[in-house]
């Protein structure tokens, strides 16, 4: 990791991994409640930017994922735009979601599990 760049927040705002001609280029966009509000990987001729929603809960309520890419020879780019939104539906003890449902604009459908372990 380097070109680490940082907010007045302190918050890491864009940064750059890999070597030679094989990087990425990551920014990330915050809202005025601090959350990521967006985040953008540049690599080569490929870019994917994810837009993200929140509930009044301030949990993920979508994602949109919008990728480019131009492939060497191509007379336009490749370009991708899906939306994926989640629907909570069980919590722990804390409050923290567990299952969520997740349902994609492409026609995709599945569901997630996590289990967070609490030391103390």
């Amino acid at each position: 990791v380097y070109g680490v760049v940082r907010d007045a927040n302190q918050r890491v705002v864009q940064y750059t991994i890999g070597q030679y001609d094989m990087t990425e280029t990551i920014t990330i966009n915050f809202d005025k409640q601090g959350r990521i509000e967006k985040d953008k990987t540049e690599s080569g001729t490929s870019t994917e930017t994810s837009l993200y929603t929140y509930d009044t809960n301030g949990r993920v309520a979508s994602t949109r994922i919008q990728t480019s890419s131009f492939e060497m020879g191509a007379d336009e780019a490749e370009t991708t735009d899906v939306t994926v939104t989640y629907t909570y539906t069980d919590f722990d003890t804390h409050n923290n979601w567990r299952v969520r449902d997740v349902t994609c604009s492409n026609g995709g459908k599945y569901q997630e599990t996590r289990h967070i372990t609490y030391y103390e």
